[in-house]
């Protein structure tokens, strides 16, 4: 699998971003991240504001080099898993937020299920990796758009 291949089989697009784009996106994975981390709160919302903080990290990586996802299902999994190839995220990283992912999905739409407080805090934790990792690969490979 690759980037190449999303894009000749559709699951992606080529398209061009800005560092107001970009700006935009890491201001609410920020604010995503902050949300999850507010204790007293369920932490079925907590994990699921941390899914979305990974999934936005995601977009972002992907943003900045000239992709979008193609609507559709699966564009969650699709966002999370791309940090393989844009950022180079390890493996197991990667497995931690699919993971997340599948817990939020359950809550989202098989009902009933229970988040503890642990898998929420930890879903935050690698949530706060995979930001500072984009940030950190942002600055080294495009740095013109973290320019306001």
């Amino acid at each position: 699998m690759s980037l190449e291949t999303w894009l000749q089989s559709r699951k992606l697009r080529a398209q061009a971003t800005s560092s107001n784009e970009i700006g935009g996106l890491l201001e609410k994975i920020d604010r995503d991240i902050a949300a999850a981390k507010i204790k007293g709160q369920p932490s079925e919302w907590r994990l699921t504001m941390a899914h979305t903080a990974a999934m936005t990290c995601g977009t972002v990586a992907l943003r900045a080099l000239g992709y979008r996802i193609a609507s559709g299902e699966g564009h969650h999994w699709l966002a999370i898993e791309s940090l393989k190839y844009t950022i180079a995220a390890d493996d197991d990283l990667v497995a931690t937020l699919q993971a997340c992912r599948n817990r939020r999905n359950a809550v989202q739409y098989g009902g009933g299920i229970i988040i503890s407080e642990v898998e929420a805090g930890d879903a935050v934790v690698a949530c706060e990796e995979v930001r500072n990792l984009v940030r950190e690969w942002l600055k080294a490979n495009h740095p013109r758009l973290l320019e306001p």
